[in-house]
Parts: structure tokens; C-alpha cells; sequence
């Protein structure tokens, strides 16, 4: 087996093909490194249960296929006891079973990194687990506008960005603005 590998090998892959890395790293109990999975371009099971039991894991390599395909990520994760890192650019995760289990058996508690208006299933071992913390980012590649307000102490700070210019403004009453 794997059990000793620390490091995984490179995996120079822009596309994939049917379950070409299925539990490629299930089992390898020290892995702690995983090798970047480049791929954007995802098919039917290419990554399922590829770190399935790989308990020394606590950050997943990132995720940056937008568009999720069958069982692509089923049980890619699950047993990675001590994980507690996910960083998914993932927009679109309507395909069967794409998520399933993926996180099953991961840490308590850790941080999920998504794009803002996907709706993972929340409290799920096929989603975002119970006790994780949701951070929602706009991915580079849309062209939606990122509006933010923060209120504190009777001061307020709006952070936005539109049509690729970027705007900072401050406001003490929430009726005179200035740009900073």
C-alpha cells in the first residue's frame, strides 16, 4: 500500500477521463501533501474516493472545475479524518451524485471556501459539514458585481466593485459618502 507516502506525485492534468483516478491515494494514512488537481474540465467518477482514508490530510488540494460531472467527487474525502480545509470554485453541482459522501468522516469543524450563490447542502457529509464555517467569494471568472456594508460603532464601510472598476467608500451616518 501507501501507507508511508507523505507527498504525492504530480498530476499534469487539464481534463480527465472516466474514473482515471479513482482511489488513486485511498489508504495512504500519511499523506499530507496532495498533489494540485488542475483539472476544469471533469468526467463521470474521475476523482471519486481518491483520498478516501487519508487521515494525515487536513487541507484538500483546491477544487477548480466550475461545472461537476457524475460522482466526480463521491467519497473523495471521506475517512480524511483530520481535514478540515475545502476550497471548491464549483457553480454548478447538479449532476448525480457528484457530492456524495465527499466529506463524510472529515473534521468537526473547519473552513468551506465557496462561490457566493451555490447552494450546498448544509449539516451534510454530501455538502458542507455540520460545524463548518461558510466563506463565499465571488470566482474570478464571472462578471457579477461584489457589493459588502459593515456597520459598527455608528460607522459604516460599503466595499464595492462593478464593471471592473473598483470603488472604496466610507460614511460615519450612512448619508454622506466619501471615496477613500
Amino acid at each position: 500500500g501507501c501507507t508511508s507516502l507523505v507527498r504525492a506525485p504530480l498530476i499534469p492534468a487539464l481534463t480527465s477521463a472516466n474514473s482515471c483516478f479513482l482511489s488513486m491515494f485511498q489508504g495512504c494514512t500519511a499523506l499530507t501533501d496532495p498533489p494540485y488537481l488542475d483539472a476544469t474540465t471533469l468526467v463521470d467518477a474521475c476523482y471519486k474516493s481518491m483520498f478516501k482514508g487519508c487521515t494525515s490530510l487536513v487541507k484538500a488540494p483546491d477544487l477548480p472545475a466550475q461545472t461537476l460531472t457524475a460522482n466526480c467527487y463521491q467519497e473523495i474525502f471521506s475517512g480524511c479524518t483530520l481535514l478540515n480545509e475545502v476550497h471548491v470554485d464549483a457553480t454548478d453541482i447538479s449532476a448525480t451524485d457528484c457530492l456524495t459522501d465527499w466529506l463524510n468522516g472529515v473534521a468537526s469543524s473547519g473552513n468551506f471556501y465557496c462561490a457566493l450563490g451555490v447552494n450546498f447542502p448544509v449539516d451534510s457529509v454530501s455538502g458542507i459539514p455540520q460545524g463548518w464555517t461558510v466563506i463565499r467569494s465571488i470566482i474570478e471568472s464571472t462578471n457579477l458585481p461584489l457589493y459588502l456594508k459593515s456597520t459598527q460603532n455608528g460607522s459604516t464601510i460599503t466595499l464595492s466593485q462593478t464593471n471592473s472598476e473598483d470603488v472604496f467608500e466610507i460614511s460615519s451616518d450612512n448619508t454622506t459618502w466619501e471615496t477613500a
